[in-house]
């Protein structure tokens, strides 16, 4: 099952990428919002944040499930708090 967890981590970060490239002249237009380096380069910084998290959740839960429950909590209330933040 680890195994099996880590290759889907794995696919969908690559996947990701692959989509991200297969589109990039729709994804380099349409993005009004401002970047850090450049639209592509952000989007696979941000996915591949997003795999850090999921490998470290993951990690977190096979050694204790209620510490994988409280870092995802925090994290939810964090991210939410920033979207409201940011949007209001």
């Amino acid at each position: 099952m680890n195994k099996l967890l880590n290759y889907i981590g794995i696919g969908i970060f690559i996947g990701w990428c692959i989509a991200i490239f297969a589109n990039f002249s729709i994804y380099q237009h349409t993005t009004l919002q401002i970047t850090l380096f450049h639209p592509i380069f952000d989007a696979i910084l941000f996915m591949g944040i997003m795999t850090a998290i999921f490998f470290g959740a993951k990690g977190l839960y096979l050694k204790k499930e209620i510490s994988a429950s409280v870092f995802l909590a925090l994290l939810g209330t964090i991210s939410i708090t920033f979207a409201v933040l940011l949007f209001v």
